[in-house]
């Protein structure tokens, strides 16, 4: 994943807010991504495979703390 790349795309998109938490101005996009499993039911229990929404995370440089933006909402796929 191109880091530089994702931090473009959220600049582009107005995405330069301080942390909702400390409202630090600095961040960093984390390399790699997570897959957020959707769960269906909680009376199935948890499953392990099914639908997913893979996202970028970005964690603030003062606090820690991360917000997770969709691939797909930022025209990414997992290959970019």
């Amino acid at each position: 994943m191109d880091t530089n790349r994702v931090a473009e795309i959220l600049a582009q998109k107005g995405a330069h807010k301080p942390c909702h938490r400390c409202d630090h101005v600095n961040f960093t996009v984390l390399d790699g991504f997570t897959k957020l499993l959707l769960q269906q039911s909680f009376r199935q229990g948890v499953e392990m495979d099914g639908p997913s929404v893979p996202v970028v995370s970005v964690a603030c440089s003062n606090c820690g703390a991360v917000t997770a933006h969709a691939l797909g909402a930022l025209g990414l796929n997992l290959d970019t």
